[in-house]
């Protein structure tokens, strides 16, 4: 049984997007899909700087910019801390490890 991304990423799903054709396992999904993707919302704003993200998740990544918390180690950068989370899912996902 496919995980929730994976089904989407292979196409799966009954609720298929009428633009594209990329299927989602659940009505919100594809709701969510069609408005962050083809309309291009961006409804989580930063009340520091304004910048305006697509998920609560992204927004909380970047609020580490202004607070200047570095909260995650990556030893491939030389244990420099890293702001974000994605830099390391990136290095994961490619040859390194960072934990």
């Amino acid at each position: 049984l496919l995980g929730s991304s994976e089904y989407t990423k292979h196409g799966g799903g009954a609720h298929r997007c009428e633009l594209c054709g990329k299927g989602f396992k659940t009505p919100s999904q594809l709701k969510w899909h069609q408005a962050s993707v083809h309309r291009g919302e961006k409804p989580f704003q930063c009340p520091t700087c304004g910048k305006c993200f697509t998920t609560k998740t992204n927004l909380k990544i970047h609020t580490s910019v202004h607070s200047g918390e570095r909260a995650f180690q990556c030893p491939q950068l030389k244990a420099q801390p890293v702001p974000f989370i994605l830099t390391m899912l990136c290095h994961s996902l490619s040859f390194w490890n960072c934990e």
